[in-house]
């Protein structure tokens, strides 16, 4: 089962990069550590269990620098996500470094030929116990390394845990920058995740000390009960995105460096009856993300910014100076509507008023589309029955007009 756990962890993993990169930047350190821990899951089941030569030269000993990376990767995703911001210093290059000894120590076993790799892995087969034997890593032992990459994981995510632990507390106030659904949401996830990882750490180390501990005859890589709570630990990380998928927005929040006037504009909410305002009539709005609303709403309602055929979240985040990844969880978790839906319903109704004020003796149909932000003749009449139920030649027969 932890092969198909593992493949399916990596499939995910790199989703969540790649759907994921315009959106929240901090998700890909999730997904590089969902990466990691799928990849030994995967290595494990091999060189244990799948009894194949090829599969195991494939696999062993490969990806075992990743694993001095998950550590790193947690606690920058903490810290991204606590500060809401990714940034780097000099300091967090000594993190790195456990990582590149091993990448460097195992360099003459990655570059050997495939036959020699073939030979390791028979030897691996037939007598697990070698292992300590094989010099695969000529700057460190095989029986450090069996207790350094969990002990890392350990203290990562003990360390990480912690520090979110101090940061979580004020998500609890009433004036936090956070939207306290979010809030509450990300706790659980995270409590949860980084729970599976300090765990999943500890058993890795208890199967280590179980393989030095026992003779040449009996000694193997992991007891079935040790990987049997790795194959469940493992499995239960992608089961934790999809019950949390809004996990990716992070803790949006607003700098406490940055006023909330800090873009000189302070909008209020038009008296005019409009898609956003009837979206935004909700009771109890975050104040930041109110105020971010309000912007957004200037940017549909006075500068009518989707009359630009190329208008995208990403343009309207560098309008207004925030993060993408604030204004995909404004309009998916507050506004409640998607930015595509809203944007075609603004683009169909100033296609409408054109419509019924344009001299259509002298225009055409498609040159209203054009003028209302659609990129072609086919989406914008998709969009307009989408959006009223019926064609424009439709709309015009029912305001009377001929073209």
């Amino acid at each position: 089962m932890i092969i198909y756990v593992s493949i399916l962890t990596i499939f995910l993993s790199l989703m969540v990069a790649i759907n994921n990169w315009h959106l929240n930047r901090t998700s890909v350190f999730l997904s590089f550590i969902l990466l990691a821990v799928s990849l030994a899951g995967l290595t494990q089941h091999v060189v244990t269990s799948a009894q194949s030569p090829f599969w195991v030269a494939i696999v062993f000993n490969n990806f075992a620098p990743l694993w001095y990376l998950t550590g790193p990767l947690l606690l920058w995703y903490t810290r991204a996500v606590i500060r809401d911001d990714i940034k780097f210093s000099t300091f967090d290059l000594f993190h790195l470094i456990p990582f590149l000894i091993h990448l460097v120590g195992i360099t003459p076993h990655l570059l050997s030929p495939f036959e020699h790799k073939m030979a390791i892995a028979n030897e691996l087969i037939n007598y697990p116990s070698h292992l300590g034997k094989l010099n695969v890593n000529w700057l460190v032992s095989v029986e450090v390394n069996l207790i350094a990459r969990p002990v890392s994981l350990i203290l990562y995510s003990a360390y990480s845990l912690y520090s979110f632990v101090g940061h979580s507390s004020a998500l609890n106030q009433k004036d936090n920058p956070v939207p306290m659904g979010q809030g509450k949401n990300f706790k659980r996830w995270y409590f949860a995740f980084s729970t599976i990882l300090l765990v999943l750490g500890t058993n890795y180390l208890l199967a280590g000390i179980q393989f030095m501990a026992a003779d040449d005859d009996s000694a193997s890589f992991y007891k079935l009960t040790f990987a049997s709570i790795n194959t469940f630990l493992i499995s239960f990380l992608p089961v934790l995105l999809l019950v949390f998928p809004d996990v990716i927005y992070g803790l949006p929040r607003r700098k406490t460096s940055e006023p909330t006037a800090a873009t000189g504009f302070k909008a209020e909410v038009p008296k005019k009856e409009s898609d956003l305002s009837e979206l935004l009539s909700k009771p109890e709005i975050n104040p930041y993300f109110e105020e971010l609303a309000n912007r957004v709403m200037k940017c549909f309602e006075q500068d009518k910014m989707f009359l630009d055929p190329d208008f995208s979240v990403d343009r309207l985040a560098l309008k207004i100076e925030v993060p993408r990844h604030h204004v995909y969880y404004l309009f998916n978790s507050i506004i409640g509507q998607k930015f595509t839906v809203l944007k075609n319903n603004y683009r169909v109704r100033h296609a409408q008023e054109l419509l019924r004020k344009t001299d259509l003796t002298r225009f055409t149909i498609d040159s209203v589309g054009e003028q209302s932000g659609f990129s072609s003749r086919s989406n914008f009449y998709s969009c307009f029955r989408e959006v009223t139920g019926q064609s424009p030649t439709d709309f015009l027969q029912a305001e009377g007009k001929s073209h």
